[in-house]
């Protein structure tokens, strides 16, 4: 299966690409789909986080994979970016948003030639100008997210995401493995079942407050203070009667480490926003669990996929199917899939 109809089965027209770091084959990824969507008649929209798809990385310095967008594609990027690129283009809104590289723009390819794109940097410019692509009658809008940003896999912001890992991550293939299972498993984070904590919860992230819901269904706010010490003070407070922590902001680590100060009685549910809005690593995220939290979210992502390259820009690589049997069986039943080989798991033929 081809992974533009795995998008389409899943109901996604906006589509982000995460990394797990830089270089791990976003742009081929992208440029994959871009061919899939020319051999079948697909409109895309296309933009990134910032800038990308220029001729070499900026922190390499190593050549990159260009882009060459079709004919009838839409795309975000700024003036500056245009004025790099020889494609022939329609303007179909020029925005107030500017960047380093002037004002961001909407416009029609009508030219097939390579284009470096410096795309929307902040959420409200995103959410702003997607619409623009949506009424040009795209078929999929795909935004190519910065690797050290997740806020374009936001459920607010894209249908779906695909989740981009390689052996750039690690020399070894377990550890590679283990981290995009830990990334795959915040993605892939449960929505709140129990409507009235949902209805409470939403009340209290509209108003960015981290506060405790009782089990009579009142709530209490926690005083705002720096995040280190507003996880210890929610910590201990915790008692019998909560339901639930609810998290208006970001789940940070040094939240967890005030937090996980004081030891559970029992089992604890921290309810977030969405996945985007946790920013801790591994080890605190274990911590915590090991502490006694579980976390849901008011508004799941929907992980529609993991792309995997076997190969490093640092010079080492992995066995393709080793890779990919070894990624497959720790996401189960999340599709993986390697776009170079064109091996895929989990994924019914």
């Amino acid at each position: 299966m081809k992974l533009l109809e795995l998008i389409s089965e899943k109901n996604i027209k906006t589509l982000s690409l995460i990394g797990m770091g830089k270089n791990v084959g976003k742009t081929t990824l992208l440029n994959h789909l871009i061919k899939e969507a020319s051999l079948d008649g697909v409109v895309l929209g296309i933009t990134s986080i910032g800038r990308d798809w220029e001729k070499k990385d900026i922190l390499t310095e190593l050549d990159k994979p260009r882009l060459r967008a079709p004919v009838g594609t839409f795309l975000i990027t700024s003036e500056s970016s245009l004025k790099e690129s020889r494609i022939k283009r329609e303007v179909i809104k020029k925005s107030t948003f500017r960047t380093s590289l002037g004002n961001l723009v909407v416009i029609k390819v009508l030219s097939r030639d390579f284009i470096e794109i410096t795309g929307p940097q902040t959420t409200g410019q995103l959410k702003s100008l997607i619409p623009e692509m949506e009424k040009a009658k795209t078929d999929i809008i795909i935004v190519d997210g910065a690797f050290d940003r997740m806020f374009s896999a936001a459920p607010l912001i894209t249908d779906g995401t695909i989740l981009v890992t390689g052996a750039v991550i690690d020399p070894l293939m377990e550890r590679v493995v283990e981290k995009t299972k830990w990334k795959a498993e915040l993605l892939s984070l449960p929505g709140t079942k129990d409507e009235s904590l949902q209805k409470i919860a939403e009340k209290i992230c509209s108003h960015r407050r981290i506060a405790f819901v009782e089990k009579s269904g009142r709530y209490r706010s926690i005083e705002y203070m720096p995040t280190g010490a507003c996880g210890e003070a929610a910590g201990k407070s915790i008692t019998g009667e909560v339901k639930a922590l609810v998290l208006g902001t970001s789940l940070t680590s040094s939240f967890i480490e005030g937090l996980i100060k004081t030891p559970l009685a029992d089992k604890v549910l921290i309810i977030i926003h969405d996945a985007t809005r946790i920013l801790t690593d591994e080890l605190w995220w274990k911590r915590l669990k090991n502490w006694g939290a579980s976390v849901e979210v008011l508004m799941p992502v929907k992980l529609a996929a993991v792309t995997v390259n076997p190969y490093s820009v640092m010079g080492w690589e992995f066995d393709s199917t080793e890779f990919i049997d070894a990624t497959g069986q720790a996401l189960k039943p999340i599709p993986v899939v390697d776009v170079l080989s064109g091996l895929s798991r989990n994924i019914k033929k």
